[in-house]
Parts: structure tokens; C-alpha cells; sequence
């Protein structure tokens, strides 16, 4: 008696095969849900610590040199920083470096000037019309011996106060820069 014992073929999965797979899935989908969220939370933390940085170089700096200025410029490359330094009448101007993702906003608040009051936004120009500052480049200067910021420019136009207030943005998150007009420091907190 030969009998042909064969299993039957299932074409079925097993509850294991099932399970891992689902669970696969799970990790992957969580992922890219967190990475979403992190990643312009990232460019925004990112790009305040290079303003800051880039501030308190050219604070530094102004009291080094007859004047330091701090160009900031949103530009379709991302936004960038540029350092202008006066020696005599030696002007010297740093080359941009972009110090933030593209589709970043920059916008800044007036010394006085309220939560009622909307922010002032910098508009995006070509970077090719770097180095220096453009008409929508945001400028920063300090007095030389005090540290302290003095009136601040958009291109050539002096805003008739300091910046406050500046504001970095991406999607949902929003960085917000203090600055102390009597001494030059700069604080930062996620704008609520």
C-alpha cells in the first residue's frame, strides 16, 4: 500500500508572517509621520542658532573695528548672512553663507512695537544679487562701546528704531528671537 501522503498547499499566510509584516508597516508609518514634523523643526532651530551666532560675531566685531554690520537676507537659496566690517575707510563685506533652508521666513518686530502690530516680513530676492545688501536685506549695527544695537536698515532705509523681536518660520513652528536693545544679547524660545 503506497499511499501518497503529501500536505495539502495552503496558500495562505501564518498568523507570524502576518503579524511581522503589520508591525513592519507600524515603525516605517511612525517614522515618516515623526520625520515630517522633525525635520522643519530642525531647519528652524538650525538657522536661529546661526543668526545668533552671526549677531553676536558682529557685536564683537564692532567693538574691534570702526563699525561691524550684520546682513541678513532671505533669499531663494535660503537665508543667509553676510558680515560688512568698516577699518579707516576700508569697507569689507564677507561673502553670503547661507545660514538657512530655502522656504524659511524671517520677519521682525520694532522696538515699542505691539502684539497688535503684524510682523514685517523679509520678501525672498535672487541670491544673485549678493554680496552686500539688496533693498530687502535686514541690517544690524551696535554702537562700539556699549554693544548695545543701534537703528536698524532694510537696504537703505533706516527703520527709525532697533529690532525687537525676530521671528524664523517653517510650516507650523515659528522660532522667536529677543533681542535686548541696551546690551546686545539674544534670547530665543518656540513661539507659542
Amino acid at each position: 500500500m503506497n499511499r501518497n501522503l503529501r500536505k495539502p498547499n495552503n496558500h495562505g499566510y501564518s498568523l507570524i508572517e502576518l503579524i511581522t509584516v503589520i508591525a513592519i508597516l507600524a515603525i516605517v508609518g511612525i517614522g515618516s509621520i515623526t520625520l515630517l514634523g522633525v525635520v522643519p523643526r530642525r531647519h528652524v532651530t538650525g538657522c536661529t542658532k546661526q543668526v545668533v551666532y552671526y549677531l553676536e560675531k558682529a557685536r564683537t566685531n564692532a567693538m574691534s573695528f570702526k563699525d561691524a554690520r550684520l546682513i541678513l537676507t532671505n533669499t531663494d537659496l535660503g537665508v543667509c548672512a553676510s558680515l560688512e566690517t568698516t577699518k579707516g575707510s576700508d569697507v569689507t563685506i564677507s561673502a553670503p553663507e547661507q545660514i538657512g533652508e530655502k522656504n524659511l521666513t524671517v520677519s521682525y518686530k520694532l522696538l515699542g512695537e505691539d502684539d497688535s502690530v503684524a510682523e514685517h516680513v523679509l520678501n525672498v530676492v535672487s541670491y544673485g544679487s549678493l554680496p552686500g545688501s539688496t533693498d530687502e536685506s535686514l541690517i544690524f549695527s551696535f554702537d562700539r562701546s556699549a554693544g548695545s544695537f543701534k537703528n536698524a536698515f532694510v537696504g537703505a532705509t533706516d527703520l527709525g528704531n532697533s529690532v525687537s523681536t525676530i521671528y524664523i518660520t517653517k510650516g507650523n513652528w515659528t522660532m522667536q528671537l529677543d533681542l535686548v536693545q541696551l546690551t546686545g544679547k539674544v534670547t530665543y524660545a518656540w513661539k507659542e
